[in-house]
């Protein structure tokens, strides 16, 4: 019995590797590794950080009896746009002023450009209930366009009040894709500052809703939620009370 399951095994493992390989931007990063982001510098009014892609994951499927690529990589999740092209994005929470809204501006950015890639389009999002080897893939009109898609390669979504800090979720895109000309631009290294403006934000935060003080719990929660967590100033409480139940 041992035996049958250690062939299954091997077999398995034999299947998962032909289906994916890994395609490295450069000769130096031949070990498979998840896109990286690095805090450079936070004072929760301006933070700078460094996305870096050592490259990604690609599998061939078949769309009306041609070959198409899908990219994944550690790290990333997909955009899920209906037919647009499959593009990963890396997605960085910062916490960000109370009131004010934010910008960002890209400092730096390195890429390689992969040629003769024909990338898949996204089936969208599909809640549990629907299997994806039912919905066909559709090609949306980003495949007509000889424009790199997405357009921007930083997008910053609508900020959100985690108990007593304002957050906000930027989407970093080091994969971008112009399906005319079927090339796949991988940007290895991208320095993005996202800093507050003068103008008032949406969902702000009134400060008489701020504690005091910040409990270890809570400390934990905006440290591993935020790459700039360790950048909240109240007056820590390590210590937890007992809790009296009468």
């Amino acid at each position: 019995m041992q035996k049958y399951l250690f062939i299954a095994a091997l077999l398995l493992c034999s299947l998962f590797s032909y289906s994916q390989e890994w395609n490295s931007v450069f000769s130096t990063a031949k070990v498979p590794a998840d896109a990286k982001v690095t805090l450079i510098s936070s004072d929760l009014q301006t933070s700078v950080f460094q996305v870096n892609v050592a490259g990604y994951y690609s599998s061939k499927i078949t769309i009306a009896n041609d070959d198409y690529t899908v990219l994944s990589l550690g790290g990333t999740t997909p955009m899920l746009r209906k037919g647009a092209p499959g593009i990963p994005k890396v997605a960085v929470s910062l916490i960000i002023p109370d009131k004010n809204s934010t910008d960002y501006t890209i400092i730096s950015s390195k890429y390689v450009d992969v040629k003769n890639v024909k990338l898949a389009p996204s089936k969208g999002s599909l809640s549990r209930a629907i299997d994806p080897a039912t919905v066909p893939y559709v090609f949306g009109p980003e495949y007509d366009q000889n424009a790199f898609y997405p357009e921007k390669m930083v997008s910053l979504q609508e900020p959100y009040i985690l108990r007593d800090v304002r957050g906000q979720s930027a989407w970093i895109f080091p994969f971008r894709y112009n399906p005319v000309t079927r090339t796949l631009r991988v940007f290895y290294e991208i320095i993005v500052e996202v800093s507050s403006t003068k103008e008032k934000g949406n969902n702000t935060l009134a400060p008489h809703t701020k504690p005091t003080a910040l409990s270890a719990p809570f400390k934990s929660i905006y440290q591993t939620q935020f790459l700039n967590g360790t950048q909240v100033k109240y007056t820590a409480v390590e210590e937890q009370g007992n809790m009296l139940i009468i």
